[in-house]
């Protein structure tokens, strides 16, 4: 979405966790490290539409040379802007128009239509329950910066389940990581049963810890119009019925995976 860090305009990726920038836009607009050994940088004003964040810190990453988002939405992003904004207000995203909201967590109340789901942190990470083939629902990381699948489940779980088992699976390559992917029967999100739903393994190089058991994408997170609230450890859902029903429709091809 479109920004200005310390009056300068650019791109950013709304993202649930520590936030990050572009370790060449530091040197541009002139900040420096608060320590060598953090290589994190403070004094960073973010201004999104009438809302500012004054005194933002990011960790610095070479975010132009990984390029990832860049080859996705036309554009370089160069600030990652996670918990400051997270925080302090509630972030309310509707995919389906296209548009990012930020309420005021003292009057923020339930929408109509909304599904309210518990959303903790565990281990550092924020957290939300889903089931998998109709099992009991475990907790499993909500990534906004997660754009190539719905779902991604630790080996362990999958092996427990049987989620290979009488499934024909593939490989995919995702970055420098080999992914296996497979369709599960189901997968219920807020209560609401999506079939046939691809999703992929994660390597065992990058395993969560054991509390969490995989990571919740933008694929399914678009579905639903979310309000994010950190503070109360809540999120809300209101289904898009036109995505869900073409989920269903669709089936495997829902996400647009193979």
């Amino acid at each position: 979405m479109p920004v200005k860090i310390n009056g300068h305009d650019t791109m950013a990726l709304l993202y649930g966790g520590p936030s990050n920038i572009d370790t060449n836009f530091v040197t541009s607009l002139g900040l420096t490290t608060k320590t060598e050994a953090t290589g994190s940088v403070d004094g960073i004003r973010v201004q999104l539409g009438d809302l500012t964040l004054q005194n933002v810190t990011a960790a610095k990453d070479d975010l132009q040379k990984q390029g990832y988002d860049a080859r996705i939405i036309g554009h370089p992003v160069l600030f990652r802007l996670g918990e400051e904004v997270f925080n302090q207000v509630a972030v309310d995203i509707d995919f389906s128009r296209h548009r990012v909201a930020f309420r005021d967590l003292a009057t923020l109340t339930k929408p109509v239509g909304a599904i309210l789901i518990p959303l903790v942190e565990l281990d550092g990470e924020h957290v939300l329950p889903l089931s998998v083939n109709g099992a009991a629902p475990r907790q499993f990381e909500l990534e906004l910066g997660n754009v190539i699948g719905p779902l991604m489940v630790t080996p362990a779980y999958a092996e427990k389940e049987g989620l290979l088992q009488g499934h024909p699976h593939s490989q995919r390559l995702s970055g420098r990581f080999v992914e296996t992917v497979v369709s599960v029967d189901h997968l219920s999100f807020v209560g609401i049963d999506l079939p046939r739903t691809p999703i992929a393994l994660i390597p065992d190089s990058e395993v969560p810890p054991d509390s969490i058991t995989g990571g919740v994408g933008l694929p399914l997170l678009a579905k639903f119009r979310l309000i994010i609230d950190y503070s109360h450890n809540r999120l809300y859902a209101i289904p898009d019925d036109a995505a869900v029903k073409e989920a269903h429709r669709k089936g495997s091809d829902w996400v647009g995976i193979r």
